[in-house]
């Protein structure tokens, strides 16, 4: 009976106490009651048992969790449009305990198991590895296809790729190309162009496996986020250890959040300067291919043209802000003013998004001046003693763990930068690059610009996943965390939908009975217009039958009515209310 009641009040309790109906006392209360009631339930059962009910470890942290929750829908609907990083922030946090939480759900898997202790790994301060190191257990079956096996396990990858910023996965059965090539497809990612990027690669199987930089051993590749000074980066990156170095070689990484947090505190002037100017990157492309230099792709192949008519055609609309021929047939470009620090909603955490360092200290050939590279978005030069200091800093902190064959690391790429290190033949390392996972709506953002540079309204803006989801049996994936809609009165409902979904909610909590159907559509179609979101697929919109609809020719009508006041086609979960 505890148990009955807590959960029917935790429910509810968001939209409750956001419309004042609860106390402070009363919210703490029933949070209590919560963590009570998961105390109390047996942890076997011969009955029906919903396995979230069990008692774990995550008990304790649900009440505080649902409280904060409170908090933060109790400010969107009553601070409008003062909606800050701080908000955001604590939303996000909100959410990232519980991605947290949903990248361990099948940590229990007896075909793998997590192994700490390598040398080479450090730890976040909240004490996750990194990287996270993944390897078969002694009941993994080698019969089955290492591409099943990832298929079967792609969200946790991907999780633990997004708390972790990195999974290394050793001694699994990925012996050549096309075995890794497939064990990528496995993860059910969309595919990615590599328009822009400056590294000349060899297509190795299927256009979805590649050469990693082909840059003479001698050349060491900066830190940077895989093609962040284009307009369509990857959302993830895979290399695969074909054959180790000799010596040297490794692929060092480095969490993005660190960069971003030294860069803040010991050198706040180029913080602010790359907040409010951006930067534009500047290089000078060969017609062809230049094995010889680390930025060596030339303008045919980044583009995938072959005339110079062809180019002047594609270019437009890429991101350039110009483009100039030189007298050899090479091209000089620059880009448009892009974000340098960015706020990642789905962690919480800042980002040092880009590849300033990399260009700063590496885009260095016969044509390139790695020193003018790179420059703010108001055409003043970066600051040498600054930038050397943040590459130092960088190369203090990184990771970097020896290849051995048959290695597959996964990095999210918006979470963690990698580099590589100088190297003795032979060595082979692969790559293969890929977007959001499918079937997620590229209009969502995934990154809200911090500063002057863009923002998160931009049609240029990068995007991906949003909050953590949970799939559901139909495969459909519903966010974690959204917004409840109860006694939110009708005249401030649409305003809050708005700045709801500016802050971040895709999930929309709405039924009949609240009485405010109709100012939610409202709602829905103001920020479809004003660009918050791309389109109704980008939102998740969930409403209720009410009790007085529950006879069999009633349900119809009702779900008509309540489309009908939500200007919808259809809603994503039809509940059954008390």
């Amino acid at each position: 009976l505890v148990s009955r009641l807590a959960f029917s009040t935790a429910l509810d309790l968001p939209q409750r106490a956001a419309a004042g109906a609860y106390t402070q006392s009363t919210m703490a209360l029933s949070a209590r009651l919560v963590v009570l009631a998961l105390s109390l339930f047996p942890r076997q059962s011969a009955g029906f048992q919903p396995r979230s009910w069990v008692q774990s470890p995550n008990a304790p942290r649900t009440a505080p969790r649902v409280v904060r929750h409170v908090e933060i829908g109790e400010s969107v609907r009553t601070r409008g449009d003062e909606l800050s990083d701080g908000l955001r922030s604590e939303l996000s946090s909100v959410v990232r305990e519980i991605q947290h939480e949903l990248s361990q759900r099948d940590l229990d898997d007896d075909t793998f198991q997590i192994v700490e202790g390598y040398p080479f790994q450090t730890y976040q301060k909240d004490g996750r590895a990194f990287p996270l190191v993944i390897t078969p257990s002694a009941s993994f079956d080698d019969s089955v296809p290492m591409d099943a096996w990832v298929a079967a396990h792609k969200e946790t990858l991907l999780q633990l790729s997004l708390s972790h910023g990195a999974v290394l996965l050793r001694g699994f059965p990925v012996p050549d190309a096309e075995a890794f090539g497939r064990s990528c497809e496995g993860l059910d990612l969309a595919m990615t162009t590599m328009e822009g990027s400056a590294a000349p690669r060899t297509n190795i199987y299927k256009d979805i496996v590649f050469t990693s930089n082909e840059a003479p051993p001698s050349e060491k590749i900066p830190f940077h986020h895989e093609m962040a000074q284009t307009a369509h980066p990857p959302n993830y990156v895979l290399f695969f250890c074909e054959t180790p170095a000799a010596t040297g070689g490794e692929t060092p990484i480095i969490l993005s959040e660190e960069v971003a947090e030294y860069l803040e505190v010991n050198h706040p002037g180029l913080a602010n300067d790359l907040e409010t100017h951006g930067v534009k990157y500047q290089r000078t492309m060969p017609a062809d291919d230049d094995p010889e230099s680390p930025i060596g792709k030339g303008w045919r192949s980044t583009f995938n043209v072959q005339t110079e008519e062809e180019l002047e055609m594609a270019i437009q609309g890429s991101g350039y802000e110009s483009w100039e021929w030189q007298p050899n047939g090479d091209l000089k470009t620059v880009t448009v003013a892009q974000p340098s620090l960015a706020f990642d909603p789905r962690t919480g955490r800042t980002l040092f998004f880009n590849a300033v360092v990399a260009a700063y200290v590496g885009w260095e050939d016969s044509r390139n001046d790695p020193k003018k590279s790179v420059v703010l978005g108001n055409g003043v030069a970066l600051d040498d003693a600054v930038m050397m200091d943040v590459d130092r800093f960088m190369t203090e902190r990184r990771v970097a763990f020896p290849w051995e064959a048959n290695d597959v690391l996964l990095i999210d790429n918006r979470v963690a930068m990698h580099s590589r290190n100088t190297f003795e033949r032979p060595r082979r390392v692969l790559a293969s690059l890929w977007g959001a996972r499918a079937g997620r709506q590229p209009s969502i953002p995934y990154l809200n610009v911090r500063g002057g540079a863009g923002s998160a309204d931009s049609a240029d803006d990068v995007a991906t996943d949003p909050y953590a989801e949970l799939v559901l049996r139909s495969g459909d994936r519903m966010p974690t965390v959204g917004l409840g809609l109860w006694k939110v009165p009708n005249d401030a409902t649409a305003d809050t939908v708005v700045n709801a979904l500016k802050l971040g909610y895709r999930h929309l909590d709405c039924a009949c009975d609240y009485g405010n159907e109709a100012e939610v559509g409202e709602g829905i179609k103001r920020a479809i217009a004003e660009g918050v979101i791309g389109s109704r697929g980008d939102i998740w919109v969930t409403s209720k039958l009410w009790n007085t609809y529950h006879a069999a020719e009633h349900v119809p009508m009702a779900m008509e009515k309540s489309l009908e006041d939500l200007g919808l086609d259809y809603v994503d979960l039809y509940l059954i209310h008390f």
